[in-house]
């Protein structure tokens, strides 16, 4: 069972003491239990993947063994995508031109003229770094799906 935020508490707190757990956050950091008056009020957290109530040893802690970890993390993708070291340094290279200022990044696309959209630059060749042309996303991934430069690769 996975735990979902929406409609369960993130966080409780127990006592150290009497072992009392109230959802009633404390007043202030060093505040005592309202049952026994002795005890110390301890946070709890719920893991992320089996919703199991659990005293995190320090702050950030979302699972509540290594196992829930692991299992968390290993349910995503199985495939990623990997791009191509001359297509990346040539990305890395126009967007520093573009932020020193050398090269003007035009706020319409050169194809259907939105100007309420993210622009990107678009190469036809890599080795042309700067020659770029200036497309929303939507007309970039038409771009690209209609003639790919075969720069990205699936790596499992």
């Amino acid at each position: 069972m996975k735990y979902n935020n929406n409609y369960e508490s993130k966080s409780r707190f127990e006592c150290n003491k009497c072992s009392t757990v109230t959802d009633v956050p404390p007043t202030h950091k060093n505040a005592t239990c309202i049952y026994c008056n002795k005890g110390r009020l301890r946070v709890q957290t719920r893991c992320r993947n089996c919703g199991e109530w659990f005293s995190p040893d320090k702050y950030g802690v979302e699972y509540c063994k290594y196992e829930c970890k692991v299992k968390a993390q290993s349910t995503g993708k199985k495939t990623f995508r990997e791009t191509n070291r001359i297509a990346r340094n040539a990305q890395s290279l126009l967007g520093y031109h573009v932020r020193q200022g050398n090269i003007t990044k035009p706020s319409t696309c050169e194809r259907c003229g939105a100007d309420d959209k993210k622009i990107e630059g678009s190469h036809d060749d890599y080795s042309k770094v700067l020659e770029v042309e200036w497309l929303c996303k939507s007309c970039h991934v038409k771009k690209d799906k209609k003639n790919p430069l075969g720069v990205t690769s699936i790596v499992k």
